[in-house]
């Protein structure tokens, strides 16, 4: 039996690689609440890569978008991610925000936002992210941040596409 050894560099790698497998099925715990590592692509499914957008979907979308187990985040629940340190910063060339601190991270991609006649805008510069809570007939509540702000109860168009950050049920 040939016996398989690793570059110190490729190692870590691996290494890396399970935690990220680990984190996706159990989430990261930030200040009591669990969230996902990355965003939802298609319904039911997240992304491979936390650093990519995932798909856009309408307030009412979102609302069915999280894998079992998990569920769209609460307006509370994105008011209480806030509360962490959190910070503007490029991973894999993509802008985002990171919430959290040591292991308990979660980097969230300015993905921008899709336009109700379909139109994808603020890529790169600012993430819109639904939450589960109606604000009005017309518009809902999600968190909005860009590198200089974050707003974690803003409201907008619900027929607007966000990305979708789960938490754990």
């Amino acid at each position: 039996m040939k016996k398989l050894v690793y570059p110190v560099a490729m190692a870590a790698m691996v290494c890396m690689a399970e935690k990220a497998l680990a984190q996706e099925a159990e989430g990261v715990t930030i200040n009591g609440i669990t969230w996902a590592t990355a965003n939802v692509g298609v319904e039911g499914k997240f992304i491979d890569n936390p650093w990519d957008f995932g798909l856009r979907y309408n307030f009412e979308e979102a609302q069915k978008a999280c894998p079992e187990g998990w569920r769209t985040p609460t307006v509370k629940e994105f008011e209480v991610l806030v509360q962490a340190p959190n910070e503007w910063m490029t991973v894999n060339e993509i802008g985002g925000r990171r919430f959290g601190s040591g292991d308990n991270t979660i980097f969230l991609p300015a993905a921008g936002y899709r336009g109700a006649a379909g139109s994808v805008g603020f890529q790169g510069s600012y993430g819109y992210y639904w939450s589960s809570t109606a604000y009005s007939g017309w518009t809902d509540y999600n968190l909005n941040f860009s590198g200089a702000n974050v707003y974690p109860s803003d409201d907008n168009y619900y027929a607007y596409g966000f990305s979708v950050r789960c938490v754990k049920e």
